[in-house]
């Protein structure tokens, strides 16, 4: 279980790399989901210039007569469903997907070369308890080179998005921006959570002088891509 209650300390137990999977595989199977399901479908989602330039069909009881109980079940859903499909924000928020992931690389980037404890950050940050797998899949080189892979990613994306975005009235569900903000969230913790281990028994786990060089640099020039961006 990617989360549980541990009776003896009172506590949540969280397995991180089980709970990362378990969210990613959620996910997928929300999208399948909404993939399959016309009423879905058709409401939420198409986002961006993939909407349809006619609004969906909203769901119109029919009057004059007296409605049956499934009837009434169907208006009921589907005027939520249409109340829910109306949350929209601006395209342009996709930004904040690109600014969460360079923000989030940042961040654990400075965690790692501080040496800071990642289990123990976790547990004070959050008020529960980790449980750490019982042997590491990943060795800090391979963390260091998701990192830096996801790294220039979200760096690449953030600058199209700024310098070549246009002015746009398109529109997207506000579930779309919170499951891709979500998304890289997940994806920037799930570069290192198989490597957990590693942290845990390593006081100083970027210790190496290349190590060191390599993410430094890759620090250095998102530092110079964001000034670039915006000058």
């Amino acid at each position: 279980m990617p989360l549980r209650f541990d009776q003896v300390s009172g506590g949540i137990v969280v397995d991180p790399p089980l709970l990362l999977r378990a969210f990613f595989l959620l996910a997928t199977c929300a999208i399948l989901l909404v993939n399959f399901t016309p009423a879905l479908r058709e409401r939420f989602l198409a986002y961006g210039s993939r909407t349809p330039l006619s609004p969906p069909t909203k769901h119109v009881p029919r009057k004059g007569a007296v409605a049956s109980y499934s009837s009434r079940l169907e208006t009921l859903v589907l005027s939520h469903l249409d109340y829910l499909s109306s949350l929209q924000l601006p395209h342009r928020y996709f930004l904040h997907f690109y600014i969460v992931s360079v923000t989030l690389s940042l961040f654990w980037a400075t965690v790692f070369l501080c040496g800071i404890n990642v289990e123990a950050f976790l547990s004070s940050a959050f008020a529960i308890s980790i449980e750490v797998p019982a042997k590491s899949t990943m060795t800090v080189g391979q963390i260091a080179l998701g990192w830096i892979l996801m790294s220039v990613q979200g760096l690449r994306r953030l600058y199209e998005c700024v310098a070549f975005a246009k002015p746009s009235k398109a529109k997207m569900w506000i579930g779309h921006w919170v499951l891709g903000i979500l998304f890289y969230v997940g994806m920037s913790c799930a570069i290192w959570v198989d490597g957990i281990r590693t942290y845990k028994y390593s006081p100083e786990p970027l210790s190496a002088p290349l190590t060191n060089l390599f993410i430094a640099k890759n620090l250095y020039e998102m530092h110079c891509f964001l000034m670039r961006s915006y000058i």
